[in-house]
């Protein structure tokens, strides 16, 4: 390990009013949260938190942490670190040995070279895709360098390398290594297409796997070797590679599984035939159907068909406008205080904040032509569905749910009719007898062994 060239300083502010989750549940039976952060940061372009990966301490029964109540977080650098670093931190609530629970998630970049001994603070952003909880949270740092710098430093030179942003080195074509001194035997080389190339002082090798030859060249044809697919799926080399092709019906990488609605559709049509115009394909629970989720303005079983602008298209806050069908440009034209695609949410409310953190692939916060409302306490929302669907947004079909609601049903009508046959056998056994006939019977008049039994007695 190299020596320490510096230390990085973090603290955060955080706070969390009403001690709320990310989806909108408390983090304990009080109005608090038992608070630790965890913290990643990592130079631009990293894959790994190449500078620091930790925790904090833990604060408990907390809704509120300043600045200064809280321990600062010591990074020791033993590297230089690029001109700007990326930090990202996760809000945790801590339960014990249960797991713990996802409070709020911010992202920042903040330039390195720019800090000093004292607390500046960085620039954050939330980047909860959706969430239900109002969190308030401020990140601070401060750099201590005894050697002056803590940065990468890259000289330019003609010929040899070339310096990005972060002060990393770029060798020219030809040249490789920490300091773009050695020859790069790569750029010209003729390893087959699907080897690695590695570079060596005295020349390249070709890196095979499980391939032969000088150049890997030469190869073992796996669908033959190893006859990879099952009964229902044919073997295809592709490179060094194999894929199952599988027959219609099957699916899986080896084709041994049954196909879903939505594979066995993608099978006969193809995968963008089954659901058109950017629609998501979805299968049912009845394992033989399946649903189009279509974007907005196509509807329609498979999306085929182009909404025109309606009375509902803009929830009644707004003005329908439709140019031009080839340009899918229907669009509303939203009343003051209103937002979103079709005027449904009001600014600034919770349906709003909630359609502003909505999944790449989704458009709307109520699926399926659901309307979202503002529940009273100003905090969450609910979703108003449409006829056959249900959920918190809308997402399943009343259909996935029949083969659970007509047993019960079925069930519970089965249950009624016992119930109405011991109760009129109880009444029965209570009237001390049988029940008398109809009042349009004729009466049999009973012999006088049977009158002490059934002749009226007068009083």
């Amino acid at each position: 390990m190299s020596d320490e060239i510096g230390k990085l300083y973090l603290s955060f502010e955080y706070y969390n009013p009403n001690g709320i989750l990310v989806d909108g549940d408390k983090c304990d039976f009080l109005d608090t949260c038992d608070v630790y952060f965890f913290i990643c940061v990592k130079n631009i372009g990293s894959t790994s938190c190449d500078i620091y990966e930790g925790k904090s301490e833990l604060y408990e029964n907390v809704n509120e942490l300043k600045f200064a109540k809280m321990k600062e977080i010591v990074i020791p650098l033993n590297s230089p670190i690029g001109n700007s670093v990326e930090m990202g931190i996760d809000i945790w609530d801590f339960d014990g040995l249960d797991a713990s629970d996802l409070i709020a998630r911010f992202d920042g970049i903040f330039q390195t070279k720019s800090l000093s001994m004292k607390w500046t603070k960085i620039p954050v952003t939330r980047t909860d895709l959706i969430y239900q909880n109002d969190v308030t949270f401020k990140g601070f740092a401060r750099l201590e360098c005894p050697g002056g710098s803590c940065n990468k430093v890259c000289v330019p030179r003609k010929g040899i390398n070339t310096c990005d942003a972060e002060g990393n080195k770029i060798c020219e074509k030809g040249l490789t290594g920490p300091a773009c001194d050695q020859i790069d035997y790569c750029v010209e080389n003729n390893c087959a297409d699907y080897a690695t190339c590695e570079s060596f002082p005295n020349g390249y090798k070709c890196i095979c796997g499980a391939y032969e030859g000088a150049r890997c060249q030469k190869g073992y044809d796996p669908c033959q070797i190893e006859s990879p697919c099952e009964a229902h799926g044919q073997c295809k080399a592709v490179g060094p590679d194999y894929k199952c092709v599988c027959e219609v019906g099957w699916s899986g990488q080896k084709c041994d599984r049954p196909a879903s609605a939505c594979e066995s559709a993608a099978q006969r049509l193809s995968p963008e035939a089954v659901c058109l115009n950017g629609g998501s394909c979805v299968d049912l629970q009845d394992d033989i159907s399946y649903h189009c989720i279509c974007l907005q303005p196509w509807s329609g079983t498979r999306c085929e068909v182009i909404d025109t602008c309606t009375e509902e298209h803009c929830s009644g806050h707004g003005v329908c406008i439709f140019s031009n069908i080839s340009q899918e440009s229907i669009h509303c034209q939203c009343d003051a205080g209103w937002v979103g695609e079709t005027c449904n949410y009001r600014s600034q409310s919770p349906c709003h904040k909630a359609s502003l953190k909505l999944h790449a692939n989704q458009s709307m916060v109520c699926l399926h032509g659901g309307v979202c409302i503002d529940n009273p306490n100003g905090v969450d929302f609910s979703c108003k569905c449409p006829l056959g669907w249900f959920g918190p947004q809308c997402e399943t079909f009343f259909i996935e749910t029949l083969y659970f609601i007509v047993p019960v049903l079925v069930g519970a009508a089965a249950f009624l009719i016992i119930l109405a046959l011991c109760f009129r056998s109880f009444r029965n056994e209570q009237m001390g007898g049988p029940a008398l006939p109809p009042r349009n019977s004729p009466l049999k008049t009973p012999s006088s062994d049977e009158q002490s039994e059934y002749w009226p007695t007068k009083f």
